[in-house]
């Protein structure tokens, strides 16, 4: 409420200093001869006086004075003090912004040790995608951090089986495969073929499933056929129109 209050009167002065305080022929005090006019108002912010400033009309003359001054407004801070906890390289404080200027009030700093304090570190063997070394935790602020081995075994990579795979040869599907060593599982999408029965008996060598001779083309050559087969009838319109 207090604060509103100070907005409003400074408001009220400025209005105030907004009319010339000089009458409009007042002789300039430093030159003695030319008129001492009116130039323009300075308005107060967070941190700077507001005031009047007067010039004379002789550019030559130079000479300006500022009246009516107006006391600065001060910061409106209307939050709380926020803490920042800087850790290990940083400085640590409470810290709140002015609503109108932004200025950062800055309180109970607290300068950083500039270094973290580990532990004495976990022995991690050699696995799929690291090789051997140290994980660190730092006791102040909890950050982490790895190093290598000197002279330790380096990473191995996944021996990935395959798990899984699609129950048909015709449609989209994919392949899951699992690390023996670490459990990683990942998957690799398949394109679709036509079944394959070298042995000629009827049944799909690859997905077990009995082949049905009248059924349509799929797969990769299919595509590759029905794309022919396009192009073989739009060359037959092309002639045609041409002898039509």
């Amino acid at each position: 409420m207090k604060k509103t209050l100070a907005i409003l009167l400074s408001i009220l002065m400025l209005a105030i200093m907004a009319v010339p305080a000089m009458a409009a022929d007042t002789v300039c005090p430093e030159c003695k001869m030319n008129t001492f006019i009116y130039y323009m108002t300075v308005t107060p912010n967070c941190k700077e006086e507001g005031y009047t400033l007067w010039k004379c009309s002789n550019a030559e003359c130079g000479y300006e004075e500022k009246i009516d001054f107006v006391p600065a407004l001060g910061h409106s801070f209307r939050d709380a003090y926020e803490h920042v906890d800087g850790g290990c390289t940083k400085p640590s404080f409470d810290h709140r912004y002015c609503a109108v200027c932004g200025y950062e009030d800055k309180i109970n700093v607290v300068e950083a040790p500039d270094d973290h304090a580990w532990d004495e570190g976990v022995h991690v063997p050699a696995g799929c995608e690291l090789a051997e070394h140290y994980f660190y935790t730092c006791t102040a602020c909890g950050v982490t951090k790895i190093e290598k081995e000197l002279g330790g075994a380096p990473y191995t990579g996944h021996d990935m089986v395959l798990i899984s795979s699609p129950a048909s040869c015709l449609d989209e599907a994919v392949n899951v495969y699992k690390c023996n060593n670490c459990g990683k599982e990942d998957t690799i999408p398949t394109t679709p073929v036509d079944h394959v029965d070298e042995d000629s008996n009827g049944v799909c060598d690859v997905c077990e499933k009995e082949i049905v001779l009248d059924e349509e083309p799929h797969g990769f050559y299919a595509q590759i056929i029905k794309w022919i087969s396009e192009i073989v009838e739009a060359f037959k319109a092309f002639i045609a129109a041409i002898k039509g």
